[in-house]
């Protein structure tokens, strides 16, 4: 009776086996199935480039051509706001910190204040409309900012509006608080 008792215990434990080896092959086949399906649905799928508008512009350029090492570099930043109402712009500046320095910033319209931020080798500008009256500020190339730079090696300078750095970029706001992004350009600088 003891031999039949253990032969009845050894085909339950193998039956066990089998059915928990059965339940693990269905398990991971599922599973693979799933990773499969994953895959498949998304290598076909492309990244969608919203390509993004350009209108007016935001140029910066230099006031005097014949810059020497003891003077300053003068730079302009024009607007061309390509006939919006604008409110308010954020521009984003690099150059090589090793060949200048930044010294400040003014602005050159009375209606809009200016804070900056110079993180060595690149200023973030903004620029706000301080009287928020009827007074409408459709610029068509207008001088609106001064930077000032003091040189500290002579030749080339390089100075260049970035479209973006980190989650900052270059942009306008207008007056109904759309966001409207700029053409804009990089300008180098001659110090003898």
């Amino acid at each position: 009776m003891e031999t039949n008792n253990s032969n009845i215990f050894k085909f339950i434990l193998i039956v066990v086996f089998i059915v928990l080896v059965i339940l693990g092959g269905v398990l991971i086949f599922k599973n693979n199935n799933k990773n499969q399906e994953k895959a498949v649905s998304t290598e076909n799928i492309s990244p969608t480039v919203i390509p993004i508008t350009k209108r007016g512009f935001m140029n910066i350029s230099e006031e005097i051509s014949d810059i020497k090492i003891k003077n300053q570099v003068d730079l302009k930043l024009s607007v061309d706001s390509d006939g919006e109402n604008v409110t308010a712009f954020d521009v984003l500046i690099a150059y090589d910190p090793t060949k200048v320095e930044y010294v400040t910033v003014n602005s050159l319209n009375p209606d809009f204040k200016a804070y900056t931020k110079d993180k060595e080798g690149n200023i973030s500008l903004t620029v706000v409309k301080t009287n928020l009256n009827n007074v409408t500020s459709i610029f068509k190339g207008d001088d609106i900012i001064r930077l000032i730079f003091k040189p500290k090696t002579t030749g080339e300078i390089g100075f260049k509006i970035l479209p973006s750095l980190g989650k900052e970029t270059t942009k306008y706001v207008n007056e109904k608080t759309q966001i409207i992004y700029p053409n804009i350009n990089e300008v180098s600088v001659s110090v003898n």
